[in-house]
This record gives structure tokens, C-alpha cells and sequence, in this order.
């Protein structure tokens, strides 16, 4: 041996990176109990049935900073058939869920909430960012996921024009209708959200009839017509 060797400063262990907080144990477990399978890195599932996905995704963003994650979790709800038959009409959907929401936006009064997490954050911050994680889904997540479990409850929402419809798309709303409702209950989507884009400008109620309008179109509500005249084949099946 190279006595030299014995005074040269030891290496200190390379600190290994902290996992994903998607991968925290706790956090799967608990999920499990509600009836979520963890799917790729950061996504909880819950298939309720084939017409209803219900989804808790973690995102992660450093925001500038180094080693750091700024955690958020979004809630969101999917109508598969819904997806499909779009896809088979050719319509463009904005949004793969038909709800999507971060947890905090859920709270009265709603905020976006995220929760930070450094590689020299202590092992009893982390804990204490998990136990408030769970507390918010227990809280927040599970009663809104569990309320609308049925497609009887989704497209009630949607008539209403309730949370699950406000932040939504107008297509996902119209299919689900023609899917789940009575048609009648479709045409009359149609004619409230087509009044309101043509005259979203006008304080007065005005006579409307989207199928002759007897006025010209503005580009939002023909743009709107033009995707519901691909609805054709539901409506007259």
C-alpha cells in the first residue's frame, strides 16, 4: 500500500437524487385503497367502467430553480367513447379529459396550489408534504371523483352547465350528450351555446334559430355549427 494513500481526504459519497414524489410509497398505497393504479411516472388510474377513467397526475416543474420540484396535482375525469367517436368524426377536441382541474382550484375559495420539494429538503419536510398531499386528495379529489362516477351524473352537469361543463370543451359536452342523452337534450346545447357565441356582444334577447339564422355568422359560432353538422350520423341513428 501507498502510504500517501492513507492521508489523501476520503471521497464523500455521491448523494443519490430523490425519486418522484409519484414513487413515495405511501402515496401509492393510499391511492390503491381508493381504487387508483399507478400508470407511467406520474399518473394514478381508476377505470370505473368503460364509459368513465378517472385520473390523479402529479406534475413537476423547477421554475428556475435548481434542484427543486414544484409538485402539482391535477384531477381529471375521461369519457372514452366520447374521445373515440371524435376521432372517428374527425372533430377536434382541446382537451383529452372531459375535467381536468388542479387540486387547489377544487377549494372554496379555489387557488392553484403546488407543494416544493428540494434535493436538501429534510426526510421530515418531505413527509410533512406528503401527509398534506393525501389530506388534499381525501378532502378534495375522492368527493368530487366519487360524485360523479356515472354518465347519468357527468351529462346532468353538463345540462346544468355546472363545474364539470364550465371548464370543459363544447364538443366533448355535445358528443356526451348525444352518446348518454336524449337528443332533444343535444339540440338544445346547441342552440344555447350557438346564441350565446353569435351574440355574446348583445345585452338584449333576440330571436334565434341556429338551423336558419337569417343573419351571418361570426367565426367563433360557424367554426361551432361546422363541428355539430359532424355530429350528423349520432343524431339521425
Amino acid at each position: 500500500m501507498n502510504i500517501l494513500n492513507l492521508f489523501k481526504p476520503k471521497e464523500e459519497k455521491k448523494k443519490e437524487k430523490k425519486k418522484y414524489i409519484s414513487y413515495n410509497q405511501r402515496i401509492i398505497d393510499h391511492l390503491a385503497t381508493r381504487g387508483f393504479k399507478r400508470k407511467n411516472m406520474n399518473f394514478f388510474v381508476r377505470k370505473i367502467n368503460e364509459d368513465i377513467t378517472q385520473s390523479i397526475i402529479f406534475g413537476h416543474s423547477p421554475q428556475g430553480r435548481a434542484h427543486a420540484k414544484y409538485y402539482d396535482v391535477r384531477v381529471c375525469i375521461e369519457l372514452p367513447k366520447v374521445l373515440k367517436t371524435a376521432k372517428e368524426l374527425d372533430i377536434p377536441i382541446s382537451r383529452v379529459a372531459l375535467f381536468s382541474s388542479n387540486i387547489g382550484e377544487l377549494m372554496n375559495p379555489s387557488s392553484y396550489l403546488e407543494w416544493l420539494v428540494t434535493e436538501d429538503s429534510s426526510e421530515s419536510y418531505d413527509n410533512g408534504v406528503v401527509d398534506s398531499i393525501l389530506e388534499h386528495i381525501d378532502r378534495y379529489a375522492i368527493p368530487l371523483l366519487d360524485k360523479f362516477c356515472t354518465v347519468s351524473s357527468i351529462v346532468g352537469e353538463i345540462k346544468k352547465r355546472g363545474r364539470l361543463y364550465r371548464i370543459s370543451d363544447d364538443m366533448h359536452a355535445c358528443i356526451a350528450l348525444l352518446l348518454y342523452e336524449e337528443k332533444k337534450d343535444f339540440f338544445w346545447f346547441v342552440e344555447q351555446r350557438s346564441y350565446e357565441m353569435q351574440f355574446s356582444i348583445y345585452d338584449q334577447e333576440v330571436h334565434w334559430d341556429y338551423r336558419n339564422p337569417g343573419v351571418p355568422l361570426n367565426k367563433i359560432c360557424k367554426s361551432f355549427l361546422d363541428m355539430v353538422d359532424k355530429l350528423e350520423p349520432l343524431w339521425n341513428t
